[in-house]
């Protein structure tokens, strides 16, 4: 569910940053998820008093796995208004208010999904991918994993029992090429990373 996935990556980041001990089960151990070092690069602290371009914090949140929304109500998400940009990281567990005064973090605060009010203030914001599988982290981006894809469907055209396994990865391959994303990317995982 993307509940353990974003639980996964919280944990991924926190170990990445050296929290220490941690105890995990062995399916947990063996789990599939992305490389510790596509993690750290697109992994960033947003803090109070540093400047960003909103178009580059959009860019990176997009390219990262967010759904821009009109409201973040859960994780993964980020919705801008004005000089406010609502995102929700795994990395945290409500979803962050960051206030600009024009390029300049003003304010940072984390609110209540349910009832948009501010909780408590912090000085900074930890954003980390919102999905364990980025499409366009594939060599050459989506349309490297696009050729990948099509590869595969070529090669299973030819087995005897490939015409459904073709069917799914060509609805797989199409929902990439519309959208740039699709729920069941991890499917693809070792052709992305």
């Amino acid at each position: 569910s993307h509940e353990w996935e974003a639980s996964r990556l919280r944990a991924l980041d926190e170990l990445r940053r050296g929290c220490g001990i941690c105890i995990a089960s062995i399916d947990a151990l063996i789990q599939r998820t992305m490389p510790p070092d596509y993690l750290d690069a697109n992994a960033f602290d947003i803090r109070i008093g540093e400047t960003y371009s909103m178009e580059d914090l959009i860019s990176r949140l997009v390219s990262g796995g967010y759904v821009r929304t009109s409201r973040v109500e859960g994780c993964g998400q980020f919705a801008v208004r004005g000089g406010i940009l609502d995102v929700f990281s795994p990395a945290a567990m409500q979803p962050a208010r960051i206030d600009f005064f024009g390029d300049e973090v003003d304010t940072i605060g984390y609110f209540d999904p349910d009832t948009q009010r501010r909780t408590d203030d912090a000085a900074s914001v930890r954003i980390i991918p919102a999905v364990e599988t980025v499409p366009a982290a594939a060599e050459d981006g989506i349309a490297g994993l696009s050729a990948k894809m099509e590869a595969l469907i070529h090669t299973n055209a030819r087995r005897k029992n490939g015409r459904a396994l073709e069917k799914t990865i060509t609805e797989d391959l199409d929902r990439l090429k519309n959208e740039g994303t699709f729920p069941t990317a991890d499917r693809y995982l070792p052709l992305i990373y």
